[in-house]
């Protein structure tokens, strides 16, 4: 079993780090060298299996077999991207994208964004503006960084005994959710709105295959969907204007064979341990 160990940590390493896409040519040599190493250490377990004594451990050395076989089936099917436009004449054919042998059309988009934080500036040096007659102009105010605030969800901000700003204070007029750039706290300090992060976003998308009606799917960030045994991965979205997104479509023919091995595996393994008597080591 120890060797079956050592040989599942190589095979780890040899498949996690690479992928074969449509991008680069690099990247489909390392998925061969990974595919012939994988075929020698599934040639090499097979081996073990028949050599073993306990059926639980023919078992376990079968399933990781079958897992590896698995995944490296996946890692030499090819992945392509595409670029989904968001259409508002779905479900007519106008906006569709082909991907394998289906239809993808996108219909909605929304990002849900972090919290918005303030960067609070308070002032520290106020100069007279010179004119070319007469007095002074105006006066120009500097100011110091002094940290970071965060509003309530309601519009308002406390800021301590630079004082607070009623609920509301920091939303456009008769926009809610719309923070404003920037505003004046009650002795003086200036408060700014800084970049807010995405936190999620997620695209309602459109399946259209002959002869059927087109099927809803929702996808978001780490959440893929299967459509007809290809695995959809949202990637990113246009950031100028939020009305496109690419996505990785990739066929896993190997993944329930895969499951199915690292299951027998696991099953294999913990009969074997609790089969063994006087914590002898099984071959």
């Amino acid at each position: 079993m120890t060797r079956s160990m050592i040989l599942l940590l190589a095979v780890a390493g040899l498949l996690v780090p690479g992928t074969l896409t449509t991008k680069s040519s690099g990247a489909a040599w390392m998925a061969w060298t990974q595919a012939g190493a994988t075929l020698i250490l599934a040639i090499t377990m097979l081996a073990a299996c028949f050599r073993a004594r306990s059926s639980w451990i023919r078992l376990a050395h079968l399933s990781l077999v079958i897992a590896i076989l698995g995944i490296g089936l996946d890692r030499l099917t090819p992945r392509s991207f595409h670029t989904i436009p968001l259409s508002t004449e779905l479900p007519d054919h106008a906006g569709w994208v082909p991907v394998h042998h289906f239809e993808l059309g996108m219909k909605a988009f929304t990002i849900t964004r972090y919290p918005p934080d303030y960067a609070w500036y308070r002032p520290f040096q106020t100069s007279a503006i010179p004119s070319r007659a007469g007095p002074p102009a105006g006066e120009s105010v500097d100011y110091v960084r002094r940290g970071t605030l965060r509003p309530s969800a309601d519009g308002g901000i406390r800021a301590g005994t630079a004082g607070h700003l009623p609920p509301g204070s920091l939303y456009h007029p008769g926009t809610p959710g719309e923070w404003v750039h920037q505003a004046l706290l009650p002795d003086g300090s200036l408060i700014q709105l800084l970049p807010r992060k995405d936190q999620d976003y997620t695209a309602t998308l459109l399946v259209h295959r002959d002869n059927q009606p087109p099927s809803t799917h929702t996808l978001r960030v780490n959440q893929p969907v299967s459509v007809d045994g290809v695995r959809l991965y949202l990637q990113s979205y246009d950031p100028e204007t939020g009305q496109a997104i690419t996505l990785l479509a990739h066929r896993t023919p190997g993944r329930i064979p895969a499951l199915t091995g690292l299951l027998g595996l696991m099953i294999g393994t913990c009969a074997a341990i609790l089969k063994r008597p006087g914590g002898g080591h099984a071959a």
